[in-house]
């Protein structure tokens, strides 16, 4: 079977490789990046890939939110949330960056009741922070933030 061929695309361009279709009505049906891996086979990113790659080029950060059920035991959701809408925190003592302040009002200081506040997990290792908090009991009814950028 012959290779396809591999093309690199530059970062700021990679956004022109989007598939959208929409119904008559105008609705968003699909939205992902199409990928040829090296043995041939198509590999389609979802949605929430697509929006943190997008914040991710063309703002250099990203942020995943997790979603847990209700009594905390498994993950129902995974959002990507529009960076430019994020701020974080001041590290803490230990050097540790603990939240996520979320609200569209920025670059205004937002009003109480005008922003949303995420723990963040861990840069460095986020999947094991959540697996610890998880058997920790401290995932019920909450929702985490992974922050996605250059180390």
């Amino acid at each position: 079977m012959a290779q396809p061929k591999i093309e690199t695309i530059r970062r700021n361009l990679v956004l022109k490789e989007l598939e959208c279709k929409e119904t008559p009505e105008g609705k968003q049906m699909v939205f992902s990046i199409k990928f040829v891996k090296k043995d041939g086979e198509l590999v389609f990113m979802r949605r929430y890939m697509e929006k943190a790659i997008r914040d991710y080029l063309k703002l250099g950060v990203a942020f995943v939110e997790f979603l847990f059920n209700a009594d905390g035991s498994q993950i129902v959701g995974v959002n990507a949330i529009n960076s430019k809408y994020c701020r974080l925190t001041v590290a803490n003592k230990d050097g540790v960056v603990e939240n996520c302040i979320v609200s569209g009002r920025w670059p205004d200081t937002p009003s109480e009741g005008e922003y949303t506040v995420y723990d963040l997990l861990d840069e460095y290792d986020p999947f094991a922070d959540l697996e610890r908090r998880r058997w920790a009991g401290q995932t019920t009814g909450k929702s985490f933030v992974m922050c996605i950028r250059d180390s």
